[in-house]
């Protein structure tokens, strides 16, 4: 069974894979690639989480890239 993410997962700074996969509505391995790729995957020990400052500028970047016609 899936575990349901909270509502107030979108007001933390740092989120896990399930919450970015969710926030971005992809699958888990898609996000954490894509999350990785952009630099906003930080590590603590062994633990990852992404910061969703990072993940709102890639997507506002996507956003002005597509008005631009690129």
């Amino acid at each position: 069974m899936r575990k349901r993410i909270e509502a107030n997962s979108t007001k933390k700074r740092l989120l896990n894979i399930s919450e970015v996969a969710a926030y971005i509505g992809q699958g888990q391995t898609r996000a954490r690639e894509w999350a990785t790729r952009i630099g906003a995957k930080r590590t603590f020990g062994s633990r990852a989480l992404y910061d969703k400052t990072v993940i709102d500028a890639a997507i506002d970047k996507m956003a002005i890239n597509e008005e631009q016609g690129a």
